[in-house]
């Protein structure tokens, strides 16, 4: 991948093809899906989603014990199309390492 391209998705869309896509068009672009404790997941997106005040919070608390019953089924998803699951720490130690050898970085 040159430089000057990037690849981003927007928070909450990820095309299920994105990572066969990137193969197909000889790109080194990886998908890493956070591997977190689903119970902290849930309260962050919740406090984040009752200090925004978009939805009632009846509205919020469903969704997000909707989204916490579904995230083993998503992660399953995404690593069975080829992205490699990971804890926080390690995803910041590989961008740390692709910056350490960019031009820009």
């Amino acid at each position: 991948m040159s430089p000057d391209r990037h690849f981003s998705w927007p928070k909450g869309s990820s095309p299920p093809r994105s990572s066969r896509n990137a193969v197909a068009a000889d790109c080194s672009l990886g998908r890493t899906p956070l591997r977190r404790p689903r119970g902290a997941t849930f309260l962050r997106r919740l406090a984040r989603d009752l200090s925004e005040q978009r939805k009632a919070p009846r509205v919020l608390v469903r969704r997000g014990v909707a989204l916490l019953r579904a995230e083993p089924a998503i992660l399953r998803r995404q690593t069975g199309l080829g992205a490699e699951a990971a804890r926080a720490r390690e995803v910041l130690r590989r961008v740390a390492g692709l910056l350490a050898g960019h031009p820009h970085g």
